[in-house]
């Protein structure tokens, strides 16, 4: 499951034209069995924000985009959870 928050509504113009530039946050959700551990607290996920390329990521296309790209920042904008239940959750802008 994946979801796109955006910033701001989609003007008329951009609607018409059928282009359009946007700036989002990724948020995407799935069930990975062999991530499943046993805790007290099932609703307390553990937090990676480092070494997030060491894990599998689904493959993320809009079809039809012209162009794309990812801020050039420092430290990646990025981070896993995992939950007891081997639900990952991963947020990325």
């Amino acid at each position: 499951m994946s979801w796109i928050q955006m910033s701001e509504p989609l003007t008329c113009n951009q609607c018409i034209q059928q282009e359009f530039s946007i700036d989002i946050d990724l948020r995407q959700m799935w069930t990975d069995e062999s991530l499943r551990f046993n805790s007290s607290d099932p609703d307390m996920p553990i937090y990676i924000y480092h070494n997030v390329d060491k894990f599998w990521l689904p493959d993320i296309y809009f079809p039809n985009e012209k162009s794309s790209r990812t801020y050039s920042v420092q430290e990646p904008n990025r981070v896993i959870r995992i939950y007891s239940n081997g639900t990952v959750r991963y947020v990325t802008r």
